[in-house]
């Protein structure tokens, strides 16, 4: 069963450091405001998030297989104390590195939220900017 997990949590960091990726381009994109790639990464992260869902359904699965129901507790107990101890080591480092990876992905998600909420509100101030002067314009043209 430690195989398994070890297979899980391979594919977990897998595609944890591909949404890492997609992030730091969405980021990069933002940034130098080259809005037109925007759509694809959305729809490349959502496909990911997919496939990250599916790898947390299998892990879930793989748990209820092996009598740990519903609590990563469990799981890393079940880890330390009935896998063999260089196995066990070696899952609980993945997993380690799943959660670093996981506060790297929220780290970006939020950053790239802020500039979206930037873009987004410097937008809005413009129109207003814009509808302010064609109202000017056309009282003046009165």
């Amino acid at each position: 069963m430690g195989a398994e997990i070890a297979e899980i949590f391979k594919a977990t960091e897998d595609y944890l450091k591909e949404f890492i990726d997609l992030l730091q381009n969405e980021n990069k994109q933002l940034t130098k405001k080259h809005y037109g790639e925007l759509i694809q990464l959305v729809e490349q992260k959502k496909a990911l998030g997919q496939k990250i869902d599916q790898v947390n359904q299998d892990l879930v699965s793989c748990m209820d297989s092996i009598g740990v129901y519903g609590s990563y507790h469990a799981l890393s107990k079940y880890i330390t104390q009935r896998l063999p101890v260089l196995q066990g080591n070696l899952l609980i480092k993945q997993w380690k590195n799943i959660l670093d990876l996981l506060a790297q992905a929220e780290k970006l998600t939020v950053a790239n939220g802020e500039l979206i909420l930037n873009i987004k509100e410097s937008t809005e101030q413009n129109m207003v900017f814009l509808l302010e002067k064609i109202r000017t314009n056309i009282y003046a043209s009165q």
